[in-house]
């Protein structure tokens, strides 16, 4: 958001409730930028990783023949069998893990979590099973959001025990600028919305 487009929104704010609510938007915005572009580099290093196993399953389908020719002479039809289809299945284990790990990981990129946060997650969600893990990953999303919005609002309830003033609403809504500066971003946002000409009023 440029200054501007804060003028466009609230003509009648100061330069310094401009600034403030700019400096406002750079403390919340940043960060998650930050965040987002550290997890997305890493969605791409493990994109890449999976493209390099996909790319060398050839030579290791190579590799495994070759050992089982070595052990055909010794190995009854039924052992040999049993010894391919053991590493097939532990090869597409592998894949499928990988690639739901991807899906899990895209989730909660998509929900701003914490670089840390998504590889400390990942294990907790990630199966053999794709929809499950998507449905694991979603459930820890939402349960996450509830509980932002729960703190959010025992903020809210606790700014407003301490600032009587901002219960009342609409026009008559009486708040010091030191009080308004001293509020959340988007508390400062929801009540200048719900209060137009608040800007105007602060002292």
């Amino acid at each position: 958001m440029k200054r501007d487009d804060v003028r466009k929104i609230f003509p009648e704010a100061s330069d310094d409730q401009v600034d403030a609510i700019l400096n406002g938007v750079g403390a919340e915005l940043n960060p998650l930028k930050a965040q987002l572009e550290d997890a997305t580099g890493k969605l791409g290093d493990a994109t890449n990783s999976l493209a390099s196993l996909r790319a060398s399953e050839a030579a290791l389908k190579s590799q495994l023949e070759e050992a089982n020719g070595k052990l055909r002479e010794g190995m009854t039809a039924e052992e040999l069998l049993a010894q391919r289809e053991k590493a097939a299945a532990e090869k597409e284990r592998d894949f499928t893990l990988k690639s739901n790990a991807l899906d899990a990981k895209a989730i909660f990129v998509g929900a701003g979590f914490d670089a840390d946060d998504i590889e400390a997650l990942l294990p907790r969600v990630v199966s053999e099973d794709k929809d499950a893990t998507e449905a694991a990953a979603k459930a820890l999303v939402e349960f996450d959001s509830k509980r932002r919005a729960k703190a959010e609002q025992a903020t809210k309830d606790e700014l407003l025990k301490a600032n009587p003033r901002l219960q009342g609403g609409g026009s008559g809504t009486s708040i010091s600028k030191k009080d308004f500066d001293a509020l959340p971003f988007d508390e400062q946002m929801k009540l200048v919305e719900e209060t137009p000409g608040i800007l105007k009023d602060l002292k």
